[in-house]
């Protein structure tokens, strides 16, 4: 018989299809919110299920998962979109990106890697593998990175960013599909996106020397639209990018001697 932790109503349904998938005929959940640096747009949690399967084997499953928050104040994009972004690459991508790795033999320490994902019943919630439970981690946001770390993750994002031209190549109908026609969601042109750019770049701005800030003033107020054309423009060569690749928002593995590997 199931011992079963109180889940939220919309993670209800979606962990019980996936105990049903997984096979469990006994088990038992534990779930508890988490809590990340510089994490803003979901509630954060660990759900563990432990039990048997049919025929006696123990079975654990660790499952990490961001539910999108109702009241949260954002003004520059579009929620919803952002999550259906999210989803659509944990899902539809990751299986296009896995069957062109494995068509052409790749090397498995070449290969681009991405987290194992669960499909949901509502595209307000992700659900993931727990990489934290494997040693993965993020490195500190307000610390400064190492060397090391910035060449594996620009490493890993020139993997990210191949697939737009490897899909195009050996996918062309999911390349004008799935990813030609994906859109970024922000908010472009709209007063609060403005203001968002401006106020982040002022910061930037500030650091510099007299004659650059002035510049570079003159250059912001002509730059919302470039911007906006840059990302969307139909005629432009496209390539795919992480909307936040910060460095907390990329986990690794590290011992004594420093970073080993990543994901």
């Amino acid at each position: 018989m199931p011992s079963v932790q109180v889940l939220p109503p919309k993670l209800q349904k979606p962990i019980e299809n996936i105990i049903q998938k997984e096979n469990f005929t006994t088990y038992s959940i534990d779930m508890r919110e988490i809590e990340a640096d510089g994490s803003y747009l979901g509630v954060l949690r660990e759900i563990n299920i432990k039990g048997e399967t049919p025929d006696g084997t123990s079975k654990e499953l660790n499952l990490f998962t961001k539910t999108m928050i109702q009241d949260g104040d954002v003004n520059i994009y579009s929620m919803p979109r952002a999550y259906a972004n999210e989803t659509y690459m944990y899902t539809e991508f990751r299986d296009i990106a896995y069957e062109v790795q494995d068509e052409y033999s790749l090397p498995q320490e070449e290969r681009f890697k991405i987290a194992k994902s669960y499909n949901s019943t509502d595209d307000q919630i992700i659900i993931m593998e727990n990489l934290a439970l494997q040693g993965f981690a993020m490195y500190p946001r307000m610390e400064v990175l190492p060397l090391k770390f910035a060449e594996m993750a620009i490493q890993q994002l020139a993997k990210y960013h191949s697939f737009a031209f490897i899909l195009k190549e050996k996918r062309p109908k999911f390349f004008q599909e799935r990813v030609k026609k994906m859109k970024q969601p922000f908010f472009y042109g709209q007063k609060d996106f403005n203001d968002f750019t401006k106020n982040f770049s002022r910061i930037s701005i500030n650091c510099l020397q007299p004659e650059l800030k002035d510049k570079l003033e003159k250059f912001l107020a002509s730059s919302y639209d470039k911007y906006a054309k840059y990302t969307q423009d139909p005629a432009d060569t496209w390539t795919l990018v992480h909307g936040d690749y910060r460095h907390s928002n990329v986990m690794a593995k590290f011992d004594v001697s420093g970073l080993f590997q990543q994901r």
